[in-house]
């Protein structure tokens, strides 16, 4: 109707919505005098980062997972050790930090392609604790240390559902506007080109194109020697697209032009086109025409032709006979 209107809201952080459900828990607990099934915190953690930043889905799923139906399922969950149980998700988390499980009540993870492009080109990574050592690399390999990743590459690929090649035309597009040092940019495409190398062969591009496109992501990731500032970029489509376009028209016309010649699309743009391409190239240049096809001669141009051939050949006598004798007179037409 004329008066509706659409709302959208930022997703909210995961310690805020653990706040709302503690919150949550709190109040229900004390009207129903602790007859409700109650997460541990470990398990409150995962269904705040499974609801994907919707308030309404962690509040739903948390009313189904408190029913006393759950109680027998919660005491089988008690008998694994609080500590043992974080590790478990935290294993299953990875080393992404904010990766979800989906076991309880979770929303669909995919992402979508603005914010899987914005995971790999911002190169957001951990801070080092000083505690933990750091990896002892040898003096000639100290400029390729990086800092933990919070992201999974090829995780990222697989949420967004695109085909890693088609995602691989999108960092190729953006990635520039996302470096500020130039080596950084020729490791990155050295990067790029090594993925490009994996699916250029079509007998093998289904079975490695996971592997180029986790090559194109990496690759871009540790071409950033540092952090990335934050701030609104831009995402802009592949030229490929246009340029494709463009060659599927053209082979259309092309095939429109000469569908009497009954020849294939391939021996069509790689042998007759290019053959009359060379036929044509001479009929641009005037000095290559035929003298019978060319513009008229006039009498003057004639007159310094014949005068320019006249003074060659009495160079050449006077060249012959000890250069006292005179070369021919020019004669006129």
């Amino acid at each position: 109707t004329g008066n509706s209107s659409w709302w959208s809201f930022n997703p909210v952080a995961p310690t805020a919505m653990k706040k709302v459900l503690n919150h949550i828990l709190l109040q229900e607990t004390r009207k129903s005098c602790e007859r409700v099934c109650v997460p541990d915190q470990a398990q409150l953690e995962v269904l705040c980062s499974g609801s994907s930043g919707d308030i309404r889905s962690a509040v739903n799923s948390l009313q189904f997972f408190c029913l006393p139906e759950k109680e027998l399922f919660m005491a089988k969950r008690r008998c694994v050790a609080p500590r043992e149980r974080v590790q478990r998700i935290s294993m299953k988390a990875g080393p992404s930090g904010g990766e979800e499980d989906q076991a309880i009540g979770g929303k669909d993870a995919s992402l979508f392609l603005f914010r899987a492009l914005g995971k790999i080109l911002h190169c957001k990574r951990g801070k080092q604790d000083a505690s933990v050592p750091e990896p002892g690399l040898p003096p000639h390999l100290l400029q390729h240390h990086r800092h933990t990743l919070l992201v999974t590459p090829e995780l990222v690929v697989e949420r967004s559902h695109m085909s890693g090649e088609l995602f691989s035309l999108y960092l190729h597009q953006n990635y520039l506007d996302f470096f500020s040092d130039l080596e950084d940019v020729d490791r990155a495409s050295q990067y790029l080109s090594d993925a490009d190398l994996l699916t250029a062969d079509w007998t093998s591009r289904s079975l490695l194109e996971p592997y180029g496109s986790s090559v194109a992501c990496r690759g871009l990731l540790h071409s950033h020697s540092h952090q990335v500032s934050s701030g609104f970029r831009p995402l802009h489509k592949p030229s490929w697209f246009l340029v494709n376009k463009k060659y599927r028209d053209n082979c259309l016309a092309a095939q429109s032009l000469f569908r009497s010649f009954g020849l294939p699309p391939v021996c069509l743009q790689t042998q007759l086109l290019p053959y009359l391409a060379k036929l044509s190239n001479p009929m641009r240049n005037q000095s290559n025409v035929h003298p019978g096809c060319g513009p008229p001669v006039s009498d003057e141009m004639f007159w310094k032709t014949e005068t320019r051939d006249s003074d060659r050949q009495g160079d050449r006598g006077a060249a012959g006979g000890g250069g006292g004798a005179e070369g021919p007179s020019v004669q006129s037409a």
